[in-house]
C-alpha cells in the first residue's frame, strides 16, 4: 500500500511501504493569486476507484483556511499523479475539509462530496460533473470540518451531514442526493460557537439498527463546550447534548467498540487536553479519561496495535508522542507512548506492506518526519476499527459504511504484486447479542461464488444475505433481522453460515428484545 500526505510546502506526496516516492509524484499545487503557498497540510486526501479501472485515485481539495475566493480546488488524481477527466472542479471559497466519497444512490459508481469555507456544499459525480441541485448553500457559513455519509432514514439513498457556524449558531444539515433537506432540518444545534472543526461521525449507538450523528463543538457564551448525539430524524438521544469540558473540541470523533458492550462509543479529544471514552446507555457515560497534552486538534484513531483481540485508542499531540491507550481499561498500551515530534495528524493503522500484520503511520510536524512501524496485530477486518480520520478510505465518517490521515495522510492498495495472501475468514458477528441490526464480516481468499444465510434452531432458513459470484478480499453484510417475507425474526438464537468453494463455517447470532 502507499501512503499519501499533504504538506505546508503546497506539495502532495505519495510513498510506497518502504518509503520511497512514487514515480509523478509529489504534486506541486502552486501559488493562489497574492503569490502564497496553496496549502493542503489541513486537507485529508479521500481514496476511491472513480475511473473503475481497478486503482484507486486521490481526491483532495486545497486552500488556506482563510482563503479567497477562487482559490479553492477539489482534485482527482490517478496512482501515477495525471488528473482524471474532469478534474480539478473549482469551488466557491477554499476546499481544506477532507472531501468524502462514497456511493449515495446504489448505482455502483462513486459520488464525491466536498464543502468550502465560504458556506457551499458540492456533490458530482465520478467524472466531474455536478448533480442536479447542486452546489447548496448553506447560509452565511464557515463549513470548517469535512462531510459525512450514511443512511439516515432507512430509504435506498444515503445522506449528506454537514455542521458549521450560522452567524453564531452552530447548524447540522441532512442532505438528500437531490440537494433539499431530510424533513425537519437544519437542526440549530448551539448558539455562541465560533466555528466548528469536528467533523460529524456516524454510527448505531443505541442498537436500534439506526445510524446516529455525534458532533462536537466550540464553546457557547457561558464558556461550555458541547458533544452532541442525534437520530437521523433530527432529535436527541437521551441524555444529549453533553457538557464535555471548557475548551473548544477541536478534534474529529472515532466510533468503535470500546468496551465489549456490542455498541460502538466515542473516543474524543477536549479542549483542554484529555481524551475521553464515552457511551451511551440512556444516556452519556464517561467510561475513561486521560491527558494528552494537545489543544484539541489531534483526532483519535482505533485499532488493536498490541494484539490482544481488543481495540485500542491512538492519538499524537503537541508534545511529540504519539499515545496508545485500551480501550476498555484506558491503561496505556505497552511500547507507548512513542516520539513523533509535536503533531495533531490522526494516526493511519493498515497493512501497508502486505505481510498479513499491521503497521502504523504518523506524521511529525516539526521536521516533517512520516514514521511507520511494524504492529503485533493480525491484519483481520475486526483489528481495525476506526483506522484514520473519517473511518474509512473514502473519509465517510461512518462507522457501517465499511471500516477501513492525519490531515493529509492515507493508505492505498499498493500497485501490481501478488498483494496480500488472505485467508478464508468469517467472523462473529457484532453487535451479539443484538435487538436490531446484525453486522456480519468475512474475508474470501480467492473469488467466487459465495452463499451467506441464516437460519432457526430448526435449521430452517430465515434470509439469504449473499448468494452470488463475489471477489477475493474482506466483505460485510448487514441482516436487519427481517426473514426472506419481510418480516421481524423474533428473539432467539439463530446460526449463520458461509459457503464459499471449500470454505464452510458457522457461527451463531442471538436476538433479544
Amino acid at each position: 500500500q502507499e501512503l499519501v500526505l499533504g504538506c505546508d510546502d503546497g506539495l502532495v506526496y505519495v510513498f510506497d511501504h518502504q518509503g520511497n516516492p512514487l514515480p509523478g509524484w509529489p504534486k506541486d499545487l502552486g501559488n493562489n493569486q497574492y503569490g502564497s503557498r496553496i496549502a493542503v497540510e489541513n486537507s485529508s486526501p479521500a481514496l476511491a476507484d472513480l475511473d473503475g479501472d481497478g486503482r484507486l485515485d486521490i481526491i483532495m481539495g486545497n486552500g488556506p483556511w482563510y482563503g479567497d475566493v477562487g482559490d479553492g480546488l477539489v482534485h482527482a488524481w490517478r496512482h501515477d499523479g495525471s488528473e482524471l477527466p474532469g478534474w480539478p472542479q473549482p469551488v466557491y471559497g477554499d476546499a481544506f475539509a477532507p472531501a468524502a466519497v462514497a456511493d449515495l444512490d446504489g448505482d455502483g459508481l462513486s459520488e464525491v462530496v466536498a464543502v468550502t469555507n465560504l458556506g457551499m456544499v458540492y456533490l458530482w459525480d465520478r467524472g466531474g460533473n455536478l448533480l442536479p441541485g447542486w452546489p447548496v448553500s448553506a447560509g452565511s457559513v464557515r463549513i470548517m470540518a469535512g462531510a459525512a455519509v450514511g443512511n439516515l432514514d432507512g430509504d435506498q439513498e444515503k445522506e449528506i451531514v454537514v455542521a458549521a457556524n450560522d452567524g453564531g449558531q452552530l447548524k447540522l444539515w441532512a442532505l438528500k442526493i437531490d440537494g433539499s433537506s431530510l424533513p425537519g432540518w437544519p437542526k440549530v444545534l448551539q448558539t455562541g460557537a465560533v466555528h466548528v472543526l469536528s467533523s460529524p461521525a456516524l454510527a448505531d449507538l443505541d442498537g436500534d439498527g439506526q445510524l446516529e450523528i455525534v458532533v462536537a463543538a466550540e464553546r457557547d457564551p457561558s464558556g461550555v463546550a458541547y458533544v452532541h448525539c442525534l437520530r437521523g430524524d433530527g432529535t436527541y438521544l437521551d441524555g444529549w447534548p453533553f457538557a464535555l469540558s471548557f475548551a473548544a473540541t477541536l478534534s474529529s470523533p472515532a466510533l468503535g467498540d470500546l468496551n465489549g458492550d456490542g455498541r460502538p462509543d466515542i473516543a474524543l479529544v477536549s479542549g483542554d487536553g484529555m481524551l475521553y471514552s464515552i457511551s451511551h446507555d440512556n444516556g452519556p457515560i464517561i467510561n475513561w479519561s486521560k491527558e494528552v497534552p494537545t489543544n484539541g486538534r489531534g483526532s483519535p484513531a482505533i485499532a488493536d496495535v498490541d494484539g490482544d483481540g481488543s481495540p485500542d485508542v491512538l492519538v499524537a499531540s503537541e508534545d511529540g508522542f504519539l499515545r496508545s491507550f485500551c480501550g476498555s481499561s484506558g491503561t496505556a498500551t505497552a511500547g507507548f507512548p512513542m516520539w513523533i515530534e509535536p503533531s495533531w495528524s490522526a494516526p493511519l493503522v493498515s497493512d501497508l506492506d502486505g505481510n498479513g500484520k499491521l503497521e502504523l503511520a504518523a506524521f511529525g510536524w516539526g521536521s516533517h518526519r512520516l514514521h511507520v512501524w511494524d504492529l503485533a496485530s493480525a491484519d483481520l477486518p475486526s483489528a481495525v476499527v476506526w483506522g484514520r480520520l473519517g473511518c474509512d478510505q473514502g473519509r465517510t465518517g461512518c462507522l457501517p459504511a465499511g471500516a477501513d490521515d492525519a490531515p493529509g495522510l492515507a493508505a492505498a492498495p499498493a500497485a501490481g504484486g501478488a498483494g496480500t495472501e488472505l485467508a478464508d475468514l468469517l467472523e462473529q458477528c457484532r453487535p451479539n447479542p443484538s435487538r436490531g441490526h446484525v453486522g456480519i464480516r468475512y474475508q474470501l481468499s480467492r473469488p467466487g461464488r459465495v452463499d451467506l444465510k441464516v437460519y432457526n434452531l430448526l435449521g430452517q432458513a430465515v434470509r439469504t444475505l449473499v448468494s452470488g459470484h463475489q471477489p477475493a478480499g474482506r466483505h460485510h453484510v448487514v441482516w436487519d433481522r427481517r426473514d426472506a417475507s419481510g418480516d421481524l425474526s423474533a428473539s432467539g438464537t439463530y446460526f449463520y453460515r458461509i459457503v464459499a468453494g471449500d470454505f464452510r463455517e458457522t457461527k451463531r447470532a442471538v436476538i433479544v428484545e
